[in-house]
């Protein structure tokens, strides 16, 4: 039990660590974005979805198909015109964002992005951490397990970075558990437990950007990167763990 504990407030401290438009996903027409929502409401009409939840103070949130806001046009003015929240369904998930060792592409990632700034929405990160949807590159490489923290730490510490300041909250880790409430033996529990790593301290940020600690050990980052779709880095390095379980918001 204490490893599992462990394990969770390592993961999980990953939140702390957490725009090139697109013609392919133009805006469907719809006023820019802007922090006063009932500027919106009075464009895409009393009666959507959109607008009643702005009355009652909260918004309404989807999980987006970026191909399909891409293609179809009726596809995109519902999402455009009914939610003022978007959730991408896959292109922030590992093996989209980080194909290859050291590589990262943000091409579908911005797109969305911009398509939620020019329709006034707020983006829901989705999701750091997870045992599905990772490249072949990882799943199947003989790494060690101090390796694996590595490069989990670097691929977290990236992705927030890269969308620092566009990204409403991020959805940290997916699926910890299984269905019977006990932890789920992935790739990243088993490095965790053959480290019996304890997660007391915070990561720090390496690319100039500052870091705040609360009370609930969340952070916000004001770091800033390169506005290239797709970016080289350098091999992961070694570095502390840490630990956290709320999750964060990024602010600008």
């Amino acid at each position: 039990m204490r490893t599992s504990r462990l394990l969770l407030a390592g993961v999980l401290a990953l939140a702390p660590l957490a725009i090139v438009p697109s013609a392919a996903l133009a805006a469907t027409p719809a006023p820019p974005a802007d922090p006063n929502a009932s500027q919106h409401s009075a464009a895409i009409g009393d009666n959507t979805l959109r607008a009643l939840a702005e009355q009652a103070g909260i918004k309404i949130g989807v999980a987006v198909n970026t191909d399909l806001l891409a293609s179809n046009t009726k596809y995109r003015h519902i999402v455009n015109s009914q939610f003022s929240s978007v959730t991408p369904e896959n292109v922030m998930k590992w093996e989209v964002v980080n194909p290859e060792p050291g590589v990262y592409d943000w091409t579908a990632a911005d797109a969305l992005v911009a398509s939620a700034e020019a329709n006034g929405q707020v983006v829901r990160g989705h999701t750091l951490v997870w045992h599905n949807q990772l490249p072949t590159w990882l799943t199947t490489g003989d790494y060690s397990a101090e390796e694996l923290r590595a490069i989990l730490e670097d691929h977290v510490k990236t992705e927030v970075a890269h969308f620092a300041g566009k990204i409403q909250q991020w959805d940290v880790v997916n699926e910890i558990l299984n269905d019977d409430g006990t932890f789920r033996q992935t790739i990243w529990y088993n490095a965790y437990v053959e480290l019996g790593l304890p997660g007391s301290s915070m990561w720090r940020m390496h690319s100039g950007g500052r870091m705040k600690q609360t009370r609930r050990h969340c952070c916000s980052t004001t770091t800033t990167t390169s506005s290239s779709p797709v970016r080289r880095a350098t091999p992961p390095t070694r570095s502390s763990s840490s630990c956290s379980r709320k999750a964060c918001r990024s602010t600008a």
